[in-house]
C-alpha cells in the first residue's frame, strides 16, 4: 500500500480533529461557525463510510454497512436537533423566534405591577 491508499483515512481523521476544534472555538465568539462545523462534521462521517464501503467492498462490507447505518441515524437525529436550535447560533434573533431569547431573570410586567401595586 502506498500513500494514496491512506489519503482518505488521513483526510477523515484530519477533519475529525479540525471540525470539532472549530466548533469549540466557535462557541466563544463565532457561533455560526460552530453550527456549520457541527453540520459538516455530521455529514462527513456517513460520506466517509460510503467511500470506505466502496473502496474495500469485499473485505469489510458487514462492518462498514453497520457503521454507515449507525452514523446515518446519529447524523439525521443530531441535524434535526441542531436545525431546530439554529437561531441560538446566529445573532439575528428576534423576540418571537425562540423561547430561549426570553429573559427569565426579569419579572413579567403584569406580575411586577401586581406585586408593587399595594
Amino acid at each position: 500500500m502506498d500513500f494514496a491508499d491512506y489519503l482518505p483515512v488521513i483526510i477523515y481523521y484530519g477533519a475529525n480533529i479540525i471540525l470539532p476544534v472549530l466548533c469549540f472555538i466557535g462557541f466563544f465568539s463565532m457561533r455560526p461557525y460552530a453550527w456549520y462545523s457541527t453540520i459538516v462534521f455530521l455529514l462527513f462521517n456517513p460520506v466517509y463510510n460510503i467511500f470506505i464501503m466502496f473502496l474495500y467492498y469485499p473485505y469489510i462490507i458487514k462492518t462498514t454497512v453497520f457503521e454507515l447505518l449507525i452514523t446515518l441515524q446519529f447524523a439525521v437525529l443530531t441535524i434535526i436537533y441542531y436545525t431546530k436550535r439554529k437561531p441560538l447560533f446566529f445573532n439575528n434573533l428576534t423576540e418571537n423566534d425562540n423561547l430561549y431569547t426570553q429573559n427569565y431573570t426579569s419579572m413579567p410586567k403584569k406580575a411586577e405591577q401586581a406585586l408593587y401595586s399595594h
